[in-house]
C-alpha cells in the first residue's frame, strides 16, 4: 500500500505548491486501460482512452514532428493553461517528478494540443514507465483544476507498432512538395536533375493515397508578373506536359494532374509550379517616376531566385524606355535613371555588377501606341534581356 500511497502524496504535493482547488481525477483502471495504434507511410497514431473523458492521442506526420493531443467528449473552456508532469514508475514511487513546464492554448472546441519536444518526451516516458499527467484549468470553477493520467499499463505493444510505424515514415510531407517550384533553362522544356529528384519525392508522396489531393501544376510566371503579358501560354503548356509525363513515368495517374497557370494550392489540391523566364522580362512604371512599386519588386525577386538556379554565363541587358510626354532630353534622362534603379535593386539582392548592362533609349523605342493611358504605361518600362545560353 505504500507505493500508491506515495503517488498520492506526489500528486498532493503539487496541488499544494500550485495553490490549485482540485477538481476531478481521469485516468484509465489497471483493469480498463486501452491502447490502439493505427497507421501509415504518411502518418502514425498511438491512441489511448481516457473513460469519462475521451481519449489522449499521439500523431507523426511524414515530415513533421511529434503531437498530442487531448480529445474530450464534454464541455471545454475555449483557452487555458495546463501543467504537464512526468510521474515515477509504479515500482520507482520515490523517484522525483520530472515537470515538462506550463503550457498555454487554445482549444475553441478544438483538441487541446501539445507538439514538438514536449510530446515526445511524453512518448518516451511511456516506454520507460512513467505516465504523463496533466493538470488542465476546469471550467466549473475559477482556480479548480482536474488530474488528467496517461495509464502505461497495456501501453507497450501498440508502443513499439507506433515506434516501427513512425520508423518507416516518408522522409517529406506534404509541406515539403507543396508549391515548390521546378526550375527550366531560357525556354526549354527538358526537366533538370534537380526537378527531376523534386518531382520523384512528389510522385512517391501522392502514390501513397489515392484519396490524397490532386495536382495542379501553374505558372509561376503568372504568378508573379515574370510574364504579364502572357506570352508564354505555349512553352507554360509544354513544360506542365514534361512534368505531367515524368510524374507518370513515376506511376502518377495522369488524370490526377490538372494545367492551370494562375492556380494555387488549397485543402483539395497540392500544387507546382513552373518557372523559367523567357528572353525579354519587363518592369513598368508610374508617370515620370523612376522608383519601383510592389510588383516590379516581386518581378525581379522571382528573376534573383531564378539566377540563384540558373546563373548565367553573359551579361543581362537592362534597357531604359518611356513614353513620348516630356522633351527628348528629360525623357532619356529618365529612362537612364530607371535603368539604374532596377541595376541597383538587382546588385542589392546579390547580382553581380559585371553581369549587368545598362542601356536607356528614352521615347525612341515604343512597344505601343502612346495615344491612351494604357499604352503609355507600356512603353514606361525597363526591358531585362536575358543572353541565350
Amino acid at each position: 500500500m505504500l507505493k500508491p500511497a506515495l503517488r498520492l502524496l506526489f500528486l498532493a504535493l503539487i496541488l499544494t505548491f500550485s495553490g490549485n482547488v482540485p477538481g476531478w481525477d481521469y485516468g484509465a483502471p489497471v483493469t480498463a486501460s486501452v491502447w490502439n495504434h493505427a497507421g501509415s507511410r504518411l502518418e502514425c497514431i498511438l491512441e489511448h482512452t481516457i473513460p469519462g473523458l475521451g481519449s489522449a492521442l499521439f500523431s507523426r506526420t511524414a515530415g513533421e514532428p511529434a503531437v498530442f493531443r487531448l480529445l474530450v467528449d464534454r464541455p471545454w473552456p475555449g483557452s487555458g493553461r495546463l501543467d504537464l508532469t512526468l510521474l515515477p514508475p509504479s515500482w520507482k514511487a520515490t523517484d522525483a517528478l520530472d515537470r515538462l513546464g506550463n503550457h498555454a492554448y487554445e482549444s475553441g472546441g478544438r483538441p487541446v494540443e501539445i507538439a514538438g519536444e514536449p510530446a515526445e518526451a511524453m512518448i518516451d516516458a511511456l516506454e520507460q514507465g512513467r505516465e504523463p499527467s496533466l493538470r488542465v484549468e476546469a471550467w466549473r470553477e475559477p482556480g479548480e483544476y482536474d488530474d488528467i493520467r496517461l495509464s502505461v499499463v497495456n501501453v507497450a505493444q501498440a508502443l513499439e507498432q507506433y515506434r516501427l510505424c513512425v520508423k518507416d515514415l516518408l522522409p517529406v510531407g506534404r509541406k515539403d512538395v507543396d508549391g515548390r517550384i521546378v526550375f527550366f533553362d531560357l525556354e526549354k522544356v527538358e526537366i533538370g536533375s534537380a526537378g527531376r529528384a523534386r518531382l520523384d519525392k512528389l510522385a512517391e508522396y501522392l502514390n501513397l493515397d489515392p484519396t490524397l489531393p490532386r495536382l495542379v501544376i501553374a505558372n509561376a510566371n503568372a504568378n508573379t508578373g515574370l510574364d504579364p503579358l502572357n506570352v508564354l501560354p505555349d512553352l507554360f503548356r509544354q513544360r506542365a506536359e514534361a512534368i505531367r509525363t515524368h510524374l507518370a513515368d513515376r506511376g502518377l495517374n495522369a488524370d490526377r494532374v490538372d494545367f492551370d497557370a494562375a492556380a494555387g494550392s488549397d485543402e483539395k489540391r497540392l500544387a507546382i509550379y513552373v518557372f523559367g523566364p523567357d528572353e525579354l522580362l519587363r518592369v513598368h512604371f508610374a508617370f515620370r517616376i523612376f522608383t519601383l512599386d510592389d510588383t516590379a519588386r516581386a518581378v525581379l525577386d522571382q528573376l534573383v531566385r531564378y539566377l540563384a538556379v540558373r546563373p548565367l554565363a553573359k551579361p543581362i541587358a537592362l534597357e531604359g524606355h518611356t513614353d513620348h510626354v516630356g522633351s527628348y532630353s528629360d525623357n532619356r534622362l529618365l529612362s537612364q535613371r530607371r535603368a539604374d534603379t532596377v541595376r541597383g535593386y538587382l546588385i542589392s539582392k546579390g547580382i553581380l555588377p559585371e553581369s549587368l548592362v545598362s542601356r536607356w533609349f528614352g521615347e525612341t523605342k515604343p512597344v505601343a501606341e502612346n495615344d491612351s493611358e494604357a499604352d503609355r504605361r507600356l512603353n514606361r518600362r525597363v526591358e531585362i534581356r536575358l543572353p541565350r545560353p
